[in-house]
């Protein structure tokens, strides 16, 4: 029986397929709570979906609409407009000033121009430092009909939104949608999160107050027993995993400062930071290698762990940027690089300083006592900004890499403790990634790892199917973000109506 409703639910925008059995469970008590009668999706459903009884039954309740193609979309809905939004893909080009991108104080714009450095970025070849012309005016053109795409889905009565991702245009198309949408779902490292009209939201924030009594709950003894098993390699997050496979110890200083890299062609935007002072990856390590070069100490730039599962070449990265700074020279004696050698754990045992963009490793630090120091926003410092050490100008992080005692970059017990758990939370009890037997899965693996996820999240359907429904009937009200089963009965429950 169809349902009665006039509203429109979107579900797209890089939605993983594997995961549409539990996508789909969400969304129809979502749809139901909100009164939803059509669903448009960009991709039809496989047929082990559409011939699977109960999802056939689902769907059943909705008219479903299929966008293959949005710039045919557009164009067939409207043309004129469309020649507008080539013209305006012509302005957006003209204005993209990648210096000043930080400082845009339109938040709307701010968004366009992050979105247009994300996909040139996506699309430059490894070691690719300087954006081509042709890449901004490629990501202008997709930007501006991003946004054409969201305004033309909001005037045929879209006001729901559900997305697989936040990056590259998407985020362009996001900056349309959230000024409109009655709501914006976003699904993100197994997690669903709401995002906000005027800021980011995040699946790795924790600063809702809900949020933070719930670290404060966790029994120390669980985040430690699991922060122990991780630090063998038993994690719940891949990459930690992958990042404590190693051929050696070091031995070669007693203290060590420690530079993580992150994958050059992964968004840094998900989360989009006005404070920071570095425009993005690139320009950060720019800025840190100069820096080297005047500091008396040693220094080692770790790889990231998944890079190849990226498809990308750090070592490349690391070659274009160094003659960048320093010529044929090569780096300074007291800056090494390295991938695989040395575990993470083994580094951050050994180190005076940590330095990561913004990525998990912070976390890492903090629960072995070390102040991290960071340049975009991390979950513990939507805790507390004591947690991290962040500069609020280049001046300042050079000087946090050149000065400062073994003392400075220390966290005290109290501190520790709260990262231990604040791993623990948001790796085991605020993802649902075990509840649905989900994998990672990266750019650049084979499709028989998706395919091979497909068949196990299925499996286990009837674990968890009445979890995600009742997160779809809460999320229809006032609830933020999702959690795991074991955590459902502290986090969610019954919401108050708007």
């Amino acid at each position: 029986m169809k349902v009665n409703g006039h509203n429109n639910l979107f579900i797209g925008r890089g939605i993983h397929e594997p995961h549409l059995p539990f996508i789909i469970e969400f969304c129809d008590a979502f749809s139901s709570e909100c009164k939803i009668a059509r669903w448009i999706i960009e991709k039809p459903f496989p047929d082990y979906i559409i011939n699977r009884e109960d999802f056939s039954e689902i769907l059943a309740k909705y008219e479903i609409k299929v966008v293959k193609n949005k710039y045919l979309y557009c164009i067939a809905r409207a043309p004129l407009r469309f020649a507008w939004g080539l013209v305006r893909s012509i302005i957006f080009f003209l204005s993209f000033d990648k210096q000043k991108i930080i400082s845009n104080r339109s938040w709307y714009l701010s968004q366009i121009m992050h979105s247009i450095l994300d996909q040139c970025r996506n699309s430059q070849k490894d070691g690719e430092i300087r954006l081509r012309i042709s890449d901004i005016l490629k990501a202008s053109i997709k930007s501006s009909l991003a946004i054409l795409y969201a305004d033309l889905l909001i005037e045929t009565g879209c006001n729901y939104f559900f997305l697989g991702h936040t990056v590259y245009d998407t985020r362009s198309f996001l900056a349309k949608i959230r000024k409109k949408a009655r709501k914006v779902i976003i699904a993100a490292g197994f997690t669903f999160h709401v995002t906000y009209p005027d800021s980011d939201g995040g699946f790795f924030l924790l600063n809702r107050p809900m949020l933070k009594r719930f670290v404060d709950n966790r029994r120390l003894e669980d985040a430690d027993e699991y922060f122990s098993r991780r630090c063998r390699g038993y994690s719940n997050y891949a990459d930690s995993n992958r990042a404590l496979k190693h051929n050696s110890t070091y031995t070669r200083h007693k203290k060590i400062n420690v530079i993580f890299l992150h994958v050059f062609r992964d968004s840094p935007f998900y989360h989009i930071d006005l404070k920071r002072v570095f425009i993005d990856y690139v320009d950060w390590i720019l800025t840190t290698l100069e820096v080297l070069a005047c500091s008396d100490e040693q220094w080692l730039i770790k790889e990231h762990p998944s890079a190849e599962l990226w498809g990308e070449s750090q070592t490349t990265w690391m070659e274009a940027l160094t003659k960048a700074v320093y010529g044929k020279t090569g780096l300074p004696s007291n800056v090494v690089l390295t991938s695989s050698e040395y575990s993470n754990i083994d580094l951050l045992c050994k180190a005076k300083r940590v330095v990561t963009y913004a990525g998990s490793v912070h976390m890492e630090a903090a629960c072995l006592g070390v102040k991290p120091i960071t340049i975009a926003m991390t979950a513990l410092e939507s805790i507390d900004p004591s947690f991290v050490l962040r500069p609020n100008s280049r001046a300042e992080y050079r000087s946090m890499l050149l000065r400062g005692e073994d003392n400075d970059f220390k966290l005290g017990r109290e501190f520790v403790e709260t990262a231990v758990k604040v791993l623990y939370s948001s790796e085991c009890c605020l993802n649902f990634r075990k509840d649905v037997s989900g994998v990672f899965t990266y750019r650049n693996e084979p499709k028989s790892k998706a395919d091979k996820e497909a068949i196990d999240v299925l499996a286990c359907h009837s674990k968890y199917y009445s979890f995600f429904r009742s997160l779809g009937h809460d999320m229809s009200y006032e609830l933020e973000r999702s959690c795991a089963m074991s955590a459902s009965d502290e986090l969610l429950g019954k919401q108050e109506r708007r």
